[in-house]
């Protein structure tokens, strides 16, 4: 909210002059077309379950690393990309 208020009290515009994004892909996010990071839980979460069952089945748990990569959503906020795109 900060960086948004600053770019328009300086009388620019967000998107167009500026570039203004959050973290957590949340649906308030999505309604005012703010550009976000997403860390992508639900991954995350069935990565876990999946790992949980695997250590269960094998009676261990294993030691794989994995990465599970953000992802930017952008929207109207960040300018070059369009409703929707990701990048």
């Amino acid at each position: 909210a900060g960086a948004a208020r600053a770019l328009g009290e300086a009388g620019r515009a967000i998107g167009r002059d500026g570039s203004v994004s959050g973290y957590g892909n949340t649906p308030l996010a999505e309604a005012l077309g703010l550009g976000s990071i997403d860390p992508r839980l639900d991954d995350l979460g069935d990565l876990i379950m999946s790992t949980i069952v695997e250590g269960m089945r094998r009676g261990k748990m294993p030691m794989d690393s994995h990465v599970i990569k953000p992802q930017l959503v952008g929207r109207a906020s960040c300018g070059r990309f369009r409703k929707g795109q990701t990048g």
